[in-house]
């Protein structure tokens, strides 16, 4: 009987091995664009176009790619443009970073890049992200653009905080090795599925930028980045709010109307908090970077015009 059993124990972990690899197997993962740089101990994965004037620094949010930018970028033709991958997410390589290290590593990053001063874009957790850089080094920000930001009283669930320190502990190793085997491959599929639609909506228009992000967002690396940001997420918003009034750089705030997961009221309260600020609402979800590029360069080139005005003549 003994014998039996193992035998039976033995046949199910192959069965269950082979369902792991099956719905686990990822889609093929696209060439890298761009280039990558040695910053904060992280190798940055980034996509700069050459053009004039003031460079325009573009951060993606949770989870997300600095590719989710192609369509800003092809409306601000001529300007310079450098979107990153956020530590550990997409092409990046190295692994994630606590928050503040994120910061440095990307302002590292910039400085390598002769980026001494930028007017910086960000999308849901990237408008976080652009207004601690706002608040930590305002001599590097001339003007903020928040798309869809994830502030303003946003938080993540205790359910969901939950489930990222589950996921945390299955990366530790051995744990890792064993469980991708058994069913973290198809876990890691799942979640970047979820991360996809959450950031490009379920419409077949986005199919297949849904299916590039999971390609490249349901690697190790990236599952680990995206678990440190939930776990960090509450507590940076609290110390981003409590610093809010130190925030110089004037800011345009775009919100959907309909967006499911930033509502729109905590737009508004950014607005009301911060001192230089205005707040366009658009008929829209979240993922505006898709559905309204064109809005969310507008409000670029109206800071680089505005910068351009200032300019000393040569």
């Amino acid at each position: 009987m003994l014998i039996v059993a193992l035998y039976l124990i033995g046949a199910l972990l192959l069965v269950t091995i082979a369902v792991n690899l099956a719905l686990g197997r990822l889609p093929k993962q696209p060439p890298m664009p761009g280039e990558r740089i040695h910053a904060g101990g992280r190798h940055l994965h980034y996509i700069e176009r050459p053009g004039e004037g003031m460079p325009v620094v573009l951060i993606h949010g949770m989870p997300s790619l600095a590719l989710d930018y192609v369509k800003v970028m092809d409306e601000l033709s001529g300007a310079r443009l450098i979107a990153f991958d956020r530590p550990g997410y997409g092409w990046s390589k190295g692994g994630p970073l606590p928050f503040d290290r994120q910061i440095e590593a990307v302002r590292e990053a910039l400085l390598e890049l002769g980026a001494v001063r930028a007017i910086f874009v960000g999308h849901s957790y990237g408008a976080v992200f652009s207004l601690a850089m706002a608040e930590r080094h305002p001599e590097m920000v001339e003007a903020l653009v928040l798309a869809s930001p994830a502030a303003g009283g946003t938080r993540v669930s205790p359910s969901l905080m939950r489930q990222a320190r589950w996921i945390q502990r299955l990366q530790l190793p051995v744990i890792r090795h064993l469980a991708d085997l058994l069913f973290l491959r198809t876990l890691r599929r799942f979640a970047a599925e979820r991360g996809a639609l959450a950031s490009y909506g379920p419409d077949d228009d986005h199919a297949e930028a849904r299916t590039r992000a999971v390609s490249v967002l349901a690697h190790h690396d990236s599952i680990a980045a995206l678990m440190n940001d939930r776990l960090e997420f509450n507590q940076v918003n609290r110390e981003l709010h409590a610093k809010i009034d130190q925030v110089r750089a004037p800011a345009t705030i775009i919100h959907g109307t309909g967006d499911r997961t930033v509502p729109l009221r905590n737009a508004r309260r950014l607005d009301e908090a911060l001192k230089r600020s205005k707040l366009r609402e658009v008929e829209g979800t979240h993922i505006l970077l898709d559905t309204h590029p064109e809005i969310v360069a507008g409000a670029v080139r109206e800071y680089l015009r505005e910068n351009r005005k200032h300019e000393p003549d040569a």
